[in-house]
């Protein structure tokens, strides 16, 4: 009997945790180069995790190559990611996700003939998104001499663990994400070996 309740609170607390919101909150700024800061907030406010912390990191002058990682060349897994991402999109509203949404920058290229080209195509979306979202969007042209890319974008979402777990434990127990758990499993052990 007391192994029954100990099973019941430990469902209804885990349950709770994952009804409880976490708070994903994104500042990119460009001043001279793009600065990313990232904060995760959950348990309401009590458990955060800062994620980058805006200073922009030293440019690496020589080129480099980037190599798919083994476990990305799992037949069939980039399906499975697509799928994952799509049955996300389709269970979590974008209306309730998004809290907070400010966007406000200055570009230009140099030559105003060619900001203008670019604000021909760019503005009237402007318009539609700040018309249809309450958020503020604003994106401003820059006829100066130089070029320029300044402003910020800010941007706080709420999402609720409870809708992600279906969507996950279908990818988690997938084939492909088996395959490439296996495979980089196995690609850690021959480097350590």
């Amino acid at each position: 009997m007391a192994g029954y309740i100990i099973v019941v609170i430990v469902v209804a607390v885990i349950t709770f945790l994952l009804c409880v919101p976490v708070y994903l909150t994104f500042r990119l700024e460009m001043d001279k180069g793009p600065k990313l800061r990232a904060r995760v907030t959950w348990l309401f406010g009590l458990v955060r995790k800062q994620v980058g912390d805006g200073k922009q990191k030293p440019q690496n002058k020589e080129r480099q190559t980037w190599v798919i990682p083994q476990f990305l060349r799992v037949k069939g897994l980039l399906k499975q990611l697509a799928i994952l991402v799509w049955d996300i999109f389709k269970r979590v509203s974008i209306k309730d996700m998004v809290k907070e949404l400010e966007v406000n920058f200055r570009v230009g290229l140099g030559d105003p003939a060619d900001t203008a080209l670019i604000f021909g195509a760019i503005y009237p979306v402007t318009l539609l998104v700040d018309y249809y979202l309450p958020y503020p969007i604003r994106v401003q042209p820059s006829f100066d001499d130089d070029i320029v890319c300044e402003g910020y974008a800010y941007m706080v979402l709420r999402v609720r663990p409870v809708r992600l777990v279906v969507p996950i434990m279908r990818f988690a127990f997938s084939k492909p994400a088996i395959r490439a758990l296996k495979t980089s499993i196995h690609n850690r052990w021959k480097r350590r070996n």
